[in-house]
C-alpha cells in the first residue's frame, strides 16, 4: 500500500493560480505590433501548457505573415508578462488553506512549471510567501518543458522521498504525463484550464474538484492499513 505522503508536487498555471486573463494580455499585448487580432482568455486556456516557446508558435500558427515572429513576439511577451503578471492572478479557492495545512503537517511542498523560471519565482513569491523555503522550478534552458521527465528528476532528487510518498497534482494532460514519468500519483484537478475528459484519458489516477479532496486523500493514504 501506499506509504504516507511526504511531498506534494503542484503545476503552477491552472493549477495554483488562475493566469491566463494576465498571460493573455500580455501576448495580445505583443500581438498588436504584429496586426494580429487578440485571442480570448478561453483560447488561451489551450495555447499554454508546453513552454512559451510553444505558446508563441500557437498564437501565430494561422497568421502566415508572422510566420518567423516568434522571437519578437516572445520578447514582448516578457516585457508585458513583467508589467501584468499580478494584475489579475489569484490563487484558486482553497489552496491557500491546503498549503498551509501540508506546510503545519511537515509534508514538503514544490512547485514544477513550464512558465520561465524567473516568473515562476516572482509569482510564487507574491502569491504563496509561506513557499520561501521550497523548492520551486520553472523552465530553464537546463531542461526541456514538461512533459519530459528531465525536470521533475531533478526535483524528486531535492525532494530525497521515494517515488510512492509523492503526489503529482495539474490540470492537464501534460501534468498527467509528467507524473507518469516520474512513476508518481497523478491528481489531476477540475478547476484548472482544462476539461475533465483530458484528464481522464491522460490516466490520471485521482480527479478532484476542490483542493480540500487533496487533503482528504493524504488523510486516507495515513490511515490505510499496510503490507
Amino acid at each position: 500500500m501506499k506509504q504516507d505522503i511526504k511531498a506534494v508536487i503542484f503545476d503552477l498555471d491552472g493549477t495554483l493560480l488562475d493566469t491566463i486573463h494576465d498571460i493573455a494580455t500580455s501576448v495580445n499585448n505583443g500581438l498588436i505590433d504584429l496586426d494580429i487580432p487578440p485571442y480570448s482568455d478561453e483560447e488561451y486556456k489551450y495555447f499554454v501548457g508546453e513552454g512559451v516557446v510553444k505558446l508563441m508558435s500557437r498564437v501565430l500558427e494561422k497568421h502566415p505573415h508572422a510566420h518567423g515572429k516568434e522571437s519578437f513576439l516572445l520578447k514582448r511577451y516578457m516585457e508585458e508578462y513583467s508589467i501584468h503578471q499580478h494584475d489579475t492572478t489569484k490563487p484558486y479557492e482553497g489552496i491557500t488553506d491546503l498549503i498551509a495545512w501540508l506546510i503545519s503537517n511537515h509534508i514538503q511542498v514544490a512547485v514544477l512549471s513550464n512558465k520561465p523560471h524567473i516568473d515562476t519565482l516572482r509569482v510564487v513569491e507574491h502569491h504563496f510567501p509561506t513557499l520561501s523555503n521550497s523548492y520551486i522550478m520553472g523552465k530553464t534552458d537546463e531542461f526541456l518543458p514538461k512533459p519530459s521527465p528531465q525536470s521533475l528528476h531533478a526535483l524528486l532528487k531535492k525532494l530525497n522521498v521515494s517515488n510512492d510518498q509523492v503526489l503529482y497534482v495539474g490540470d492537464t494532460a501534460t501534468d498527467m504525463i509528467t507524473a507518469k514519468s516520474g512513476d508518481l500519483t497523478a491528481i489531476g484537478v477540475t478547476w484548472g484550464f482544462r476539461k475533465k475528459e483530458e484528464l481522464i484519458a491522460a490516466n490520471a489516477d485521482k480527479i478532484v474538484d476542490h483542493p480540500s479532496e487533496i487533503k482528504q486523500l493524504i488523510e486516507k493514504y495515513r490511515t490505510s492499513p499496510r503490507r
